[in-house]
């Protein structure tokens, strides 16, 4: 703080120090803030990458018919949707698409895949 002399400038007081900053415990906070946050983006990343996996199976699994143009077809359908599911995963892990909209173009084939299946089991059936 300047204080004006009686004559001729002015000149600094020194401040009282109030307190101290542990700058060791402010970088621990923040090193430890970053770990978390890498290990929820990691565990994010690992659940998107276990319901992918999980979802091709299932399409590939229910896509078998005894018809033989039936299980081209259904064959056909499955490899589509999952390069479509892939692509998909790709984007939501590069962020071009929201956790949200990964989860209904997921939900979308799912569905759709549903409806093939029991298409394949009519087929089969008769």
């Amino acid at each position: 703080m300047a204080k004006q002399q009686s004559g001729a400038g002015y000149y600094f007081t020194p401040q009282a120090v109030t307190s101290q900053v542990d700058w060791s415990d402010v970088s621990k906070q923040v090193t430890d803030t970053l770990h978390t946050e890498a290990k929820a983006r990691e565990d994010r990343r690992q659940g998107i990458e276990d319901a992918t996996t999980e979802t091709i199976n299932t399409l590939q699994e229910s896509m078998k018919s005894q018809h033989g143009g039936t299980n081209a077809m259904a064959i056909n359908f499955a490899s589509e949707m999952t390069d479509s599911l892939m692509i998909a995963k790709n984007q939501v892990l590069n962020g071009t698409m929201t956790q949200r909209e990964y989860n209904l173009v997921k939900n979308n084939l799912m569905t759709g895949s549903k409806n093939m299946g029991t298409m394949v089991n009519s087929v089969n059936e008769n």
